[in-house]
């Protein structure tokens, strides 16, 4: 006989865990979470961590607006000790044929509460001396944003969601979502089957691998992000804002320890990988060079630091590098979130709440019918009311 849920969530990353402690939240009573592997164990643990809301789409500044309002106040929403947000700022640099769209980017936030602004360049340097601004022309700025710790903040929501009542299953894997008479009816798992009529698919690049028997194409795909860690030297100077450099196209962020942490600003350019499950986990010498110049270049003091290592992580890439929060045609009850394309992470608090809402109110408290899952299909793709050259985030 199958085991019986209320909801099914697929992925421990930090949407799903997030979707399955925000339906705990609002009383659903048997909530199970099925992980293959690990909390975190994808994309999640091997974010970048950045948390802001500087984006050239409405969407995606209301999302990270509601979202940062849960960061900023982890512990006290989740219910858990500890610093999984570090609210150390923001800064954006861009070059001069990026600063009309800059003042554009900064306007837009400000009409949705953040507290972003222009800086100059003395401003910047008061606050980061040892900063170069070579080839900067724009500077803005977003006291509130800051880092989230991947792999703490994912396993402490997910710790919050067992204390709410969901069921977390490591190492259960979901190998089928089944639909019967237009609607969810459960999951097949490696340990057989769960009945449920509500499940929500947070699986990231393994999302549409779960939808294709059901005859529904997600157009998302993995692209292997790299990162480069160097140790600061001593004599460094203050700890700056993590720093998302426009001119170079790479982002900076100092860990509150000893390391920097190095990544690409344009997710176009990263490699397409065709199996998720098999891919380089190590981070490239020629990527790690290319980032520890633009570090350098940045912050000439860091020509005396210390390569201490590299990884990769995947982005779940859609068309439009928009993601997909939508219920599944003719599947009521089964709803899709994927398609991040890297800058996922941030979002996660909000998208756990709003699918919450979905599900059990009929709609979420936010309109993002923009990122319904027919627009591939029918050609509406996202396109940015702001953008940057340098970036394919702000196309």
């Amino acid at each position: 006989m199958a085991e019986t849920a209320d909801a099914v969530v697929i992925g421990g990353g930090i949407n799903g865990v997030n979707i399955a402690f925000h339906l705990a939240r609002r009383d659903v009573k048997k909530v199970v979470l099925l992980e293959k592997t690990a909390i975190a164990a994808g994309g999640s643990g091997k974010t970048g961590g950045l948390v802001g809301s500087h984006f050239g789409t409405e969407i995606k500044v209301r999302l990270a607006m509601k979202a940062l309002a849960t960061w900023l106040n982890f512990g006290e929403v989740y219910g858990v000790a500890g610093q999984h947000y570090d609210r150390c700022g923001r800064v954006w640099l861009v070059p001069s044929q990026d600063l009309d769209a800059m003042r554009g980017i900064v306007g837009m936030q400000r009409e949705f509460g953040a507290t972003a602004r222009l800086l100059s360049g003395e401003e910047l340097r008061e606050l980061v001396p040892q900063i170069s601004l070579d080839g900067v022309a724009g500077i803005a700025y977003e006291p509130d944003g800051g880092i989230g710790d991947g792999l703490g903040a994912t396993s402490a929501v997910a710790e919050a969601a067992r204390r709410a009542g969901v069921e977390v299953r490591i190492g259960a894997a979901a190998r089928a979502i089944s639909v019967a008479a237009g609607r969810v009816s459960g999951v097949e798992t490696d340990a057989g089957p769960i009945s449920a009529p509500l499940v929500f698919n947070a699986a990231n690049v393994w999302a549409p691998w779960l939808l294709e028997p059901l005859g529904v194409k997600l157009p998302v795909e993995p692209a292997r992000a790299q990162i480069g860690l160097f140790r600061r030297p001593s004599g460094y100077g203050p700890r700056p804002p993590a720093i998302a450099d426009f001119v170079q196209a790479n982002y900076m962020r100092d860990h509150p320890g000893e390391l920097t942490f190095v990544g690409g600003m344009d997710p176009l350019q990263e490699e397409h990988v065709p199996a998720p499950d098999n891919y380089p986990e190590t981070a490239d010498w020629s990527v790690i060079r290319s980032h520890r110049e633009h570090l350098c270049h940045r912050f000439p003091v860091m020509r005396r630091s210390v390569f201490r290592g590299g990884y990769s992580g995947l982005y779940d890439m859609s068309p439009d590098l928009h993601p997909v929060i939508d219920r599944v045609p003719g599947a009521e009850g089964l709803f899709v979130t994927c398609g991040y394309s890297g800058d996922g992470f941030k979002y996660a608090p909000a998208v756990g709440q709003l699918l919450a809402e979905w599900a059990l109110d009929g709609r979420p408290s936010i309109d993002i019918s923009v990122l319904s899952l027919d627009r591939f299909e029918k050609g509406r793709l996202i396109i940015g009311r702001f953008k940057y050259a340098s970036s394919g985030w702000y196309r």
